[in-house]
């Protein structure tokens, strides 16, 4: 069983190698351990920057031993931000939870890992996400607070 240091390295490395984040102009921006707040444990965060001042942010973290990534778009001019999942409900294209959830998938850490990117490929390569992460739209996102408020 791999531990936490053992699966940032392994996503980590899945992430530098796919060709969807490089193909879209997208490159490592560092790595760095986030700590607890009162909703979220502990993680690490892993930047992917391009030169149209967005930055896709995936920050995986264990919770109850189930490993959970968050996927959030920064537009670098503006510092504002929105969640994958946030989008894809404003959008109306949200499917489902389980897709978005690296739990969800089967198999091993590293075979997870790997379907969760090839399902995140496709929905970054949308249209209207495209348009985003090219900068040439930013979109207001309304913040899901689910019952945290």
């Amino acid at each position: 069983m791999l531990n936490a240091v053992e699966k940032k390295r392994l996503f980590r490395s899945k992430l530098d190698a796919s060709n969807w984040l490089s193909k879209m102009g997208f490159s490592e921006n560092g790595v760095e351990h986030v700590n607890a707040t009162n909703l979220i444990p502990e993680g690490y965060r892993i930047n992917f920057c391009n030169k149209k001042k967005r930055t896709i942010s995936f920050k995986l973290f264990s919770l109850d031993d189930k490993e959970i990534v968050a996927v959030n778009i920064i537009n670098n001019e503006n510092g504002e931000s929105f969640g994958l999942e946030d989008w894809l409900k404003y959008k109306n294209m949200f499917k489902s939870y389980d897709a978005l959830r690296l739990i969800s998938h089967d198999g091993e850490f590293h075979e997870r890992v790997d379907s969760f990117l090839i399902y995140l490929s496709g929905i970054f390569s949308t249209t209207p996400l495209v348009n985003v992460l090219e900068g040439d739209i930013w979109e207001n996102v309304p913040f899901d607070w689910a019952g945290m408020r």
